[in-house]
């Protein structure tokens, strides 16, 4: 495994930043039960899926990799499995999988609770099992809405420490330091080979959310460290977000200038005369930000939010049920 220093604005060592290439092979560092390589999406011959018995989840996690970081000794059979899960699924991907040293402390994981306690749910899994057998290896598969609810916030958090982060440095330096691979909200698995509607057998699902589970909390103590203060953006830092890269550079024509103030002249006295909509209500928002929110799944663009609609993001407070699907 690579190493290297994670820096602040002020060149001070935050954290110690591990990568886990795909050219790596950790198998050999481990001799109990051991993780085998990614095989892909189940196939179900016969069975169709929606014939399958759900099964519920267990009083305590049964995968060994998955369980809480601060619980594992750096040497122990657990951490062991957990890094052998990142290594496995950056040769299936052909990508890199990067992880901090330290990672989250349980003082700091209350910070982020609501989104951690998702996430942790989101590890379970939704199981099911073949009808009609007893016995048997169980299927995985994940719970879209909580994935989606956790993408979310984490776009906000991510959204959130920019905004900070630009306005201690010049956009271009907060642009070119927050594109470390950390940085990015994390996805899973790899959206053509491994998508998170598929279904998986246990080994290939432990590999799966124990890396995606890690990753999240990689990305949350990155945010923690460049300076995330828990709070959605406000208007204020916000305004920065409507600006284009280039406008800065244009001179406007003083022709076209005065054009434009004698429209906003006209604007003005015919907006006297109209009376002002009224305010839109929590549910409308809420409505609203679903709405824009399956518009991005949907298509795949971006969508910007407003801070009010951030808030009911963060919040996970949203109201699809006005949304075409």
């Amino acid at each position: 495994m690579k190493s290297e220093y994670l820096f602040s604005l002020k060149n001070k060592i935050l954290a110690e930043v591990h990568t886990v290439e795909p050219n790596e092979d950790l198998s050999s560092t481990y001799s109990e039960e051991k993780l085998s390589p990614l095989t892909g999406p189940v196939t179900f011959g016969d069975y169709k899926p929606e014939t399958f018995v759900s099964v519920p989840p267990p009083a305590e996690l049964d995968l060994d990799s998955c369980g809480e970081w601060s619980d594992c000794r750096w040497n122990s059979y657990r951490m062991k499995r957990r890094l052998h899960a990142f290594n496995l699924l950056a040769q299936a991907t052909d990508s890199k999988v990067h992880f901090l040293k330290p990672m989250l402390t349980p003082e700091r994981k209350l910070l982020f609770h609501e989104v951690l306690t998702k996430l942790r749910a989101l590890t379970v899994g939704v199981r099911f099992k073949k009808p009609g057998v007893e016995t048997g290896e169980l299927i995985y598969t994940c719970d879209l809405m909580l994935k989606t609810e956790i993408t979310s916030a984490l776009e906000v958090i991510g959204l959130r420490t920019f905004q900070i982060y630009k306005h201690n440095e010049s956009k271009g330096k907060a642009k070119a330091e927050m594109n470390h691979p950390l940085g990015q909200v994390p996805r899973w698995g790899d959206p053509v080979k491994f998508p998170e509607f598929c279904y998986y057998n246990k080994n290939d699902w432990e590999i799966l959310a124990c890396t995606y589970r890690f990753q999240v909390e990689a990305f949350l103590h990155v945010m923690h460290l460049w300076g995330f203060d828990y709070n959605t953006p406000d208007a204020l830092l916000e305004t920065d977000s409507e600006d284009s890269d280039d406008s800065l550079d244009k001179a406007e024509d003083p022709e076209k200038e005065k054009g434009k103030s004698k429209e906003g002249e006209a604007e003005a006295s015919t907006s006297a005369k109209t009376p002002a909509p009224p305010p839109k209500t929590p549910a409308k928002i809420k409505s609203d930000v679903a709405a824009l929110l399956a518009s991005r799944l949907r298509s795949g663009r971006e969508v910007r939010f407003g801070s009010v609609q951030q808030h009911f993001l963060l919040n996970c407070e949203l109201d699809f049920s006005s949304v075409r699907p």
